[in-house]
Formats: C-alpha cells, structure tokens, sequence
C-alpha cells in the first residue's frame, strides 16, 4: 500500500491543531483569571488579558494558520508556469516533471506549515507554564524554540533549493 504523503502531512496538522486545542483545554481551569499572551524581547509579559479571550485567541490562532497553509499547499496546482520561480525551472516544468514538481513544492508547504504548528504548540506550552508559576517571566526554552524552528524552516528551505538544482540526466 502507498502512502499518500499529502493526505499524511494534513493529517499531521490536525493533529498538531488538535494538540494546541487540548493543551488550551486542559490548562484552562488551572490558569489564574488574567494570562499573559504577549511578551517583550526580555521575555517579560507585556500584555494580559482574561483567560476566556486567550482561549479563544489560543484556538483560533492555530486553526487559521492550519486552513492557510493548507490552503498555500493548494496554489501551486493552479499556478501557471511563469509564477513558478523554481531553479531550473525549463527543466522542472517541463510537462513530463511538471505535476511531480508542483507536488513537491506543495509537500514544502505543508512541512512548513508542521514545523509552524510545532513551533504554536510548543511556545503555548511555555506560556501557560509561564502562567501557571505566576513569575511572568518566559523560560529561556522560548529562545531554543524561536532558534529550532529558524533552523527547521532554513534546513527545509536549503534542501528544496539543492533538490531543484539538481538536473537528472
């Protein structure tokens, strides 16, 4: 049995989309009335609002980003050529490549969107913790967070960029 990797990455966001939804659910109750959602460069809260707005920004926030890659993934399929900016793009939309081309920069996407989705997931995760301990304060795990995922999205770009480059002869 073949494996649908579109239909696999869209599952994953979900799941990803379902994870922040839970994490939300189930610190609810725990966090005070009033949570931070916005921190300054120090990593000190800098904006609070009542618990039942962050949940609803908590929720919504994840889903868009989820509906809007998904729906970035789709683009290229409607595309025409000449918006495609791809190297070697004579090569890579040429009719014979031009559907496997279209599907592997609609599979950068979506793993893009996974690695955006890790990222939501894992920095609401410091910030009910920062909630939770009442310090106000964000870990120095946001930092290891913003750097992984620069590098996951730096890593994934250069990978695309090597693989269009290369012409099989």
């Amino acid at each position: 049995m073949e494996i649908n990797e579109r239909k696999l990455a869209i599952a994953v966001m979900i799941l990803l989309l379902l994870a922040c939804a839970a994490l939300q659910f189930y610190y609810y109750d725990k966090l005070p009335p009033q949570v931070a959602i916005h921190f300054n460069i120090h990593g000190q809260a800098d904006s609070v609002v009542k618990k039942n707005r962050a949940l609803i920004i908590n929720l919504i926030f994840p889903a868009l980003f989820t509906i809007g890659f998904w729906g970035l993934s789709r683009l290229p399929y409607h595309m025409s050529d000449e918006w495609m900016s791809v190297p070697n793009s004579e090569y890579w939309l040429a009719p014979e490549r031009r559907n496997f081309t279209v599907k592997k920069i609609s599979m950068f996407v979506l793993l893009s969107g996974i690695l955006t989705l890790l990222f939501i997931l894992i920095i609401s995760y410091l910030v009910i913790l920062t909630n939770l301990s009442g310090g106000g304060e964000l870990s120095n795990a946001f930092i290891v967070a913003v750097a992984a995922f620069i590098l996951g999205n730096v890593l994934l770009s250069v990978y695309i960029i090597k693989y269009f480059n290369k012409i099989e002869k």
